[in-house]
């Protein structure tokens, strides 16, 4: 049987929203893996960004300073 491979994997992911000149940390230094067959949640409180967490796996949340793959596959959707 061959090696299995993560079919998600977010290392050090970070969102920061931007106002004028100031920058709000969302999320700071996340990272996980989920791997074939496994159940992942994401829980939390109201307010605690795992809508960000979600759309920013999915594409539509800009991040920064991290790496985001599906299937192996390197999102690149990085804030400038």
């Amino acid at each position: 049987m061959g090696k299995l491979e993560s079919l998600i994997i977010a290392k050090n992911v970070q969102i920061i929203y931007k106002e004028g000149r100031h920058r709000f940390p969302a999320l700071e230094d996340i990272s996980f893996a989920v791997n074939p067959k496994e159940k992942f949640v994401i829980i939390g409180s109201s307010g605690c960004e795992k809508s960000s967490l979600l759309k920013a796996i999915a594409g539509f949340q800009p991040i920064k300073c991290m790496s985001i793959a599906i299937h192996s596959i390197v999102l690149n959707h990085n804030q400038s």
